[in-house]
């Protein structure tokens, strides 16, 4: 993955809106808040997926739409416990993306997902671990 764009990754916080309160995910920092979700939902994995500029290319606000549309619709069919969030950049070079929080989603689950919406990576942990960024094209 470009270096560039692994920094970006890197550089943005992760939130979301659950029913305990808004929870702000960093790469590599763990977060209590986060921890106490999981246990709360007896949730051992999750991940955090947009289906927003596919290949970090950007697109209009309306195509990101439809696709978080078909996301959000996959989720649901699939019965996943989910919560609405953003990823927001440290920086303007990116708009804030609609995203989804994944409850009890294997690792692997949640790659094919990131590929099946052409996403580049993925941030996605286990309770009790760091939060890491999964590279979705290797």
């Amino acid at each position: 993955m470009n270096p560039e764009l692994l920094q970006a990754y890197k550089n943005t916080t992760y939130s979301i809106c659950s029913p305990h309160g808004d929870i702000d995910i960093r790469i590599g920092v763990m977060n209590p808040l986060l921890q106490e979700l999981l246990l709360k939902n007896n949730a051992e994995s999750w991940a955090f997926i947009t289906a927003c500029n596919p290949y970090s290319v950007m697109q209009n606000a309306d195509l990101n739409t439809f696709l978080n549309t078909q996301l959000e619709a996959y989720l649901s069919e699939k019965q996943y416990v989910f919560f609405k969030g953003m990823g927001v950049s440290d920086d303007d070079s990116w708009e804030p993306e609609t995203s989804f929080m994944v409850l009890d989603i294997r690792k692997e689950d949640a790659i094919k997902l990131g590929k099946q919406f052409k996403q580049n990576a993925i941030v996605a942990g286990v309770i009790g671990n760091f939060p890491e960024l999964i590279d979705c094209l290797n």
